[in-house]
């Protein structure tokens, strides 16, 4: 990835506060990253590890991807309601390795639903869900 790429995703990404409940996948293409660490001396890459702290992201891809690097990354603040990725062949003509991972929700009780004649039904959210 280019500088001007780096840029172009921490110009995207520095202003979003994140809410709960949040994943956010990619190939970052970030290989001067150390994910033990959480660390860089790459300039572009350490500013993209400020978001990743200030969000309190974490980064749960373990194995490399491509080679020895880990570059398709998985970030997520929902602690352990999501699994560590599990890498896999690619299923697609690919030099990345396929990543896949679990998401443990808990639906929100409906309040109701309304069949309308000659209408699909209307179903009405509890208010966590509006």
């Amino acid at each position: 990835m280019n500088q001007d790429t780096h840029v172009a995703y921490l110009k995207l990404l520095e202003p979003i506060k994140l809410q709960l409940n949040t994943i956010i996948m990619a190939d970052f293409n970030y290989p001067s990253i150390d994910w033990e660490t959480y660390k860089s001396t790459n300039v572009l890459a350490q500013r993209f590890l400020d978001f990743v702290n200030t969000n309190t992201l974490e980064q749960i891809v373990c194995n490399p991807i491509r080679g020895s690097n880990i570059l398709n990354l998985v970030f997520t603040n929902m602690g352990d309601r999501c699994t560590t990725a599990s890498i896999r062949p690619s299923w697609v003509k690919s030099d990345h390795k396929s990543v896949t991972f679990e998401v443990a929700i808990t639906p929100e009780p409906l309040l109701g639903e309304i069949r309308l004649k000659n209408s699909p039904k209307l179903i009405i959210p509890s208010r966590g869900m509006a």
